[in-house]
């Protein structure tokens, strides 16, 4: 007898019969349990049917393809159905099928949709998809895949590139770089017409999917899909190209067949063959087929089998392509393990990614390195004890990852699943039962039966291996930085709403030389894309410090939104991780970005590329006056210079500023009824006017001048012409940068103005009425030919995204035009 003979499972539930609709509740309390799982599963597959519903509706383009409308319709129907069946009594068990049916459907839906949105720089692909259709093309041609370089594979695609693999010196992936089976695999599938990366997806989605529901003991059926549809990103990770669901459907087939020896070790192998990711689940596999009952010869001819069979299985499929080009085949292979990839992740290795702790990839690799080790021990120690924990071992090592990609760990969840949900008690030629064990009716085992105590071996090695890792991140915690990264206005924008060009100053700090190449990410989590640099020299020696150029190259994709967070890496070209720095360029948060009234790039911080004026602000020179502006990087805040040049003046000072035409800088902005601005006046404004620097507003009716000058005007000062310009002069040091607040309401009060009625005006795509100036920034000189003058930030009301103090002013402009009616009505 073997040793778990004596151990009764529980027992197996009764299975409905054909027409059965309902069975009585047992006192035990099982059937209870039964039907609430099924109707949970019935919601959830309701809840998956809404979803494929509104995917089909909004992203399906329904006006060209009425497929996806009536696909959206259907989901919804099947929707209400297993939310009706969910909520009544009576309803066979068979319904509870509904649930692998609705996720089938929500795949299918999904892979509908990227088929009818497929066009050229529009369907995103991973460089792994592209890379593989180009490796079959060279398959198919007698040519070895692994000699090629694919870097074509963007221009060939019609594909923008952002989801390529960057590395630290400024190129990208461009091999093939996991085992043959993967471009192997293409091959069978196109000798039938289906060699699409997507197309096998789609197939291996479905069969992963019906291999967990089928193989799932009745009792759990209903529910065993709902944590595969509670991960968001699980179906479009496994429909997207990248084809991690084939290994992920051939480790739950495996464990699926595990008491059949030769096919298991048949499915592990083509799983190895396909990714490297099954790689790190072999060592627990061995150690689990020899703690399985038997002898130790038993035990060595299961290990043998499984190792021999599987092994030789990757070296058939490997060998071919190895011997024709064992380099580039090897170079290919274990890619992951030396190239210098970028830092991305979305596990542990954010911390570096974001640069909340600068640790490098050694360090990763050492903690990935001491989980596996440790693992392997303890399982191999304590194989009762553990169970079927061995199957978070693989998903944490990826985690732990400097490039820890969700499709890196995201599918060993399925097999994590499918481990849970094997037959308990069952199997006594491979894996140890999940635990808690399956418990003798009426009995209760003892903890120390089910979890053997630890070694104080085992503790000890746990112990010094944390305290290794927790030594190794202090110590890289405490070294200063390598090297230092910082940037600096202007930032130069293309379409008026990306960055695309800025520039930057690295300082080298280690005591070797520095290649620094650039790459950009911004948010929402997007991968560092390389940058080109324009200018900077090409190296950097110890203790130096330079001031770089660095272009999106006109690359949309790689362009800085300025809504949002955006982050400049620096690498070293050498593939260094212990050199590289961050610099974060937060995102515009100004007023005029989140108050429609505000004004716009107040601070001056964005500047059109190839363009000599800031952005939303309109230069207007005179005739014989040329003018020109520059961002000032030398004043302690956010300013511009405005050089005005006169070769023409050859007459006396005018005796009144109506004769003075300034030059303007200017954008039109609702009524502001306080603001201030940064200002440096470099000369005195006399009375009369022989020179303006200042603010000019321009209601239509009414000019203002508000000038600043220093030491003639020691209090505000009004002057006004009905038949010219009214003149508010304001004091303020000489050659000082010196914030000026500006009451402009009061001044309106004070000259015995009236605001004029609300307009319409187009803000972002929105039309609404308002009561609008034109605000202009003014310099000009009837003494000089040659005058600077220098313009800081503006600052806004702060009371900007006041919602009652909006609805206030909205309400009193209705009152002012009580006819008035938004554009086109």
């Amino acid at each position: 007898m073997r040793p778990d003979e004596n151990l009764t499972p529980h027992p197996p539930l009764r299975n409905h019969s054909e027409g059965e609709l309902n069975t009585p509740l047992r006192e035990d309390g099982e059937v209870l349990g039964v039907r609430f799982f099924e109707r949970i599963g019935l919601l959830g597959a309701a809840f998956i049917s809404f979803d494929t519903a509104i995917l089909a509706w909004r992203q399906g383009p329904v006006f060209v393809y009425p497929l996806s409308a009536l696909l959206s319709l259907a989901a919804w129907i099947v929707g209400i159905a297993a939310s009706i069946l969910a909520l009544n009594t009576p309803f066979h068990r068979r319904w509870s099928w509904l649930m692998l049916v609705s996720m089938i459907g929500f795949g299918c839906t999904f892979a509908l949709v990227n088929v009818q949105d497929a066009a050229p720089l529009t369907l995103p692909r991973a460089d792994n998809e592209m890379i593989g259709r180009y490796a079959l093309a060279a398959l198919k041609s007698g040519q070895n895949p692994y000699s090629w370089n694919f870097s074509d594979m963007v221009r060939v695609f019609g594909n923008v590139g952002d989801e390529r693999t960057p590395l630290l010196d400024g190129s990208y992936q461009n091999r093939l770089t996991y085992p043959a089976l993967s471009v192997v695999l293409l091959w069978l599938f196109d000798r039938i017409g289906l060699g699409e990366a997507r197309t096998i997806d789609l197939i291996f989605y479905i069969a992963l999917i019906s291999l967990i529901f089928v193989g799932t003991p009745d009792r759990f059926r209903p529910v065993i899909l709902l944590p595969l549809a509670a991960l968001k990103m699980l179906t479009p990770l496994a429909l997207s190209g990248v084809q991690d669901v084939v290994w992920s459907a051939l480790l739950v087939a495996m464990l699926l067949n595990w008491r059949r020896p030769i096919l298991r070790a048949v499915l592990f192998g083509l799983a190895i063959s396909f990714r490297q990711q099954p790689w790190f689940i072999a060592p627990f596999l061995l150690i689990a087929l020899w703690h399985a009952p038997g002898t130790a010869r038993d035990r060595l001819r299961r290990a043998a089998i499984f190792l021999a069979i599987s092994g030789g299985l990757f070296v058939l499929i490997n060998l071919p392509f190895a011997l024709n080009d064992w380099e580039g085949w090897r170079l290919g292979a274990f890619e992951p393990a030396y190239a210098a990839f970028n830092v991305y992740s979305f596990g542990f290795g954010a911390l570096s990614t974001t640069g909340i702790a600068p640790f490098p990839r050694t360090f990763y690799t050492i903690i990935q390195l001491s989980l596996l080790g440790g693992a392997i021990y303890l399982y191999a120690r304590h194989p009762r004890a553990i169970g079927h924990l061995i199957w978070l071992v693989p998903p944490l090592f990826f985690w732990l990852y400097y490039r820890g990609l969700p499709n890196y760990w995201l599918f060993w969840i399925p097999p994590l699943l499918a481990a849970i949900v094997l037959p308990r008690g069952t199997d006594g030629r491979g894996l140890p039962r999940p635990y808690p064990m399956p418990i003798v009716v009426g009995t209760r085992p003892a903890a120390s039966a089910i979890y053997p105590a630890a070694s104080v071996t085992s503790v000890i090695i746990v112990a010094l291996i944390l305290i290794g890792d927790l030594g190794l991140a202090a110590h890289y915690l405490s070294l200063p930085p390598a090297i230092t990264l910082t940037y600096a206005p202007p930032l130069l924008t293309v379409n008026y709403a990306q960055i695309g060009q800025l520039d930057v100053r690295v300082g080298n700090h280690s005591g070797r030389l520095f290649k620094p190449r650039f790459a950009v990410q911004w948010e929402p989590n997007n991968q560092a894309l390389p940058w080109t640099i324009l200018n900077g020299p090409e190296s950097l020696a110890p203790g130096e410090s330079a001031v770089y150029t660095i272009s999106a190259n006109e690359v949309p994709t790689k362009a800085i939104p300025i809504k949002q967070a955006a982050q400049v890496v620096v690498s070293d070209a050498d593939g260094d991780y212990e050199r590289r720095a961050l610099a974060t360029i937060l995102p515009d948060t100004t007023p005029s970005r989140v108050d429609f009234d505000q004004i716009d790039n107040a601070d001056f911080r964005y500047w059109p590329l190839d363009w000599d004026v800031p952005q939303s602000w309109l230069l207007q020179p005179t005739a014989y006056v040329e003018a020109h502006t520059t961002f000032d990087s030398s004043a302690p805040q956010a300013a511009l210079t405005l050089t005005l040049d006169n070769p023409t003046l050859d007459r006396p000072p005018a005796d009144d500023p109506h004769e003075l035409t300034p030059i303007r800088l200017t954008q039109t902005i609702t009524f502001p009824a306080r603001f201030s601005i940064w200002v440096n006046p470099s000369e005195v404004m006399t009375e009369p006017l022989h020179e303006a620097y200042g603010v000019e507003i321009d209601d239509g009716a009414h000019h203002l001048w508000i000038v600043f000058g220093g030491a003639l005007h020691t209090i505000d000062h009004l002057a006004i012409d009905a038949s010219a310009y009214t003149v508010v002069y304001l004091p303020a040091p000489l050659d000082t940068w010196s914030l000026q607040p500006i009451d402009l309401a009061g001044l309106y009060t004070q000259i015995g103005w009236t605001l004029p009625n609300p307009s319409p005006r187009l803000r972002y795509g929105v039309h609404y009425q308002a009561i609008q100036v034109r605000l202009s920034l003014i310099g000009t000189s009837n003494t000089r030919i040659e005058s600077i003058w220098h313009f800081g930030a503006i600052v806004s009301d702060p009371a900007t995204a006041d919602f009652d103090r909006m609805i206030g002013a909205a309400l009193d402009q209705m009152l002012i035009t009580p006819t008035a009616r938004p554009p086109g009505k």
